[in-house]
């Protein structure tokens, strides 16, 4: 199982913050600032025009000047450089490497990328000209994109200063504080045998103890727990402390994706006293209202990663929740300033727009 920080400090941390960035790329962690929107330096292959217009605007910003050494192709008077086929390689090889393909272009494909730029550059001139960007609906979903456009440049942009910012010293720290959250738990492997009396339960632990019969072949005989008894009474996923399970997994059926499951108080108190492996627990009623006797197979003691090991996870937990503090802090600020409001029938207002959402998924 891959451990990572706390179920409860990502939740807080990061989660939040990569619903909102995965609008516009796969997530901070995997390397937004190598999709083509990203933010790049500059490389000199075009120049920013004056009166470029703010993000509050709402209005498309100048487009650049091509100088005339990076120039392409022009389409009906509008210049294609070789930024814009950096950012559309990006897109391609990003996509390439996503599908395990080569990600080198030929002549032959490069030439078709270049034609692929100056096919959109004709369509987007087609539909302004069939007045597409007066379209009340066209106009929202272009205003969605430009405000999650502009956030994520933002956040990429805030990331790589922290990240420039942040010590090695800062970054172990700050581990110190959050170190739980990426142990292993100790982990066990168990047989059972489940009985309906507690004088059968006697009666099983005393042969067991006796050495005249294994824990395998008694399961056979006596257990009523058909889900294991054709296994020995083996129980097949890891057993963790319920405790360090909920910690890690917020769901059941993520837990047993893992492989990994916890046991009621008194089967967990019995399994994780067996002091040594083949050896055995006394007898306990469970929640089941059975009666059990375990025999330990396997254990994995726990284990506490050095910083050296889960650094890059660290650091992208630290930056992850900078950054949220930060939005968290502008929300607050224009919450005190009245800058936010809602109407009285926001709360009907969502749940409408959530019908129409559901409406429009089920349009063919």
């Amino acid at each position: 199982m891959t451990q990572g920080p706390g179920r409860k400090a990502q939740d807080a941390g990061v989660a939040r913050f990569s619903v909102a960035l995965c609008l516009l790329c796969a997530s901070v962690v995997t390397g937004c600032d190598k999709m083509p929107w990203a933010s790049k330096e500059d490389d000199g292959t075009a120049t920013a025009a004056p009166g470029v217009t703010t993000a509050q605007s709402g209005v498309t910003p100048t487009r650049p000047v091509v100088a005339e050494s990076n120039l392409l192709a022009t389409a009906n008077g509008v210049p294609l450089s070789k930024a814009d086929l950096r950012l559309r390689l990006t897109e391609e090889k990003l996509a390439r490497r996503a599908q395990g393909q080569p990600e080198r272009l030929s002549p032959e494909e490069l030439d078709s990328v270049l034609r692929f730029l100056i096919e959109a550059e004709l369509a987007s001139q087609e539909a302004v000209k069939r007045g597409l960007d007066r379209d009340p609906d066209i106009q929202q979903r272009w205003e969605y994109l430009r405000r999650t456009f502009f956030s994520t440049q933002w956040v990429l942009q805030r990331r790589k200063q922290l990240e420039n910012e942040l010590t090695d010293a800062s970054l172990a720290n700050y581990y110190e504080t959050i170190k739980t959250g990426f142990k292993t738990p100790e982990r066990r492997r168990v047989r059972h045998i489940a009985v309906a009396t507690e004088a059968e339960a006697k009666e099983v632990l005393a042969r067991l103890l006796g050495g005249s019969i294994t824990f395998e072949n008694l399961v056979r005989e006596k257990s009523l727990d058909t889900a294991s008894k054709s296994q020995g009474g083996l129980i097949n996923r890891w057993i963790i402390r319920d405790n360090e399970k909920r910690l890690r997994f917020r769901t059941e059926q993520e837990a047993e994706a893992a492989g990994i499951m916890s046991l009621d108080g008194p089967s967990e108190a019995a399994v994780f006293a067996i002091d040594q492996v083949d050896g055995l627990s006394s007898y306990l009623k469970g929640m089941d209202n059975r009666y059990h006797v375990y025999q330990l197979v396997d254990r994995q003691a726990e284990q506490q990663p050095a910083l050296s090991d889960v650094k890059t996870q660290v650091k992208e937990l630290w930056l992850s929740i900078q950054i949220q503090q930060e939005i968290n802090a502008i929300v607050s600020k224009g919450e005190t300033a009245g800058q936010i409001t809602k109407p009285a029938s926001a709360a009907d207002r969502l749940q409408d727009a959530q019908r129409e959402a559901d409406e429009e998924l089920k349009q063919p």
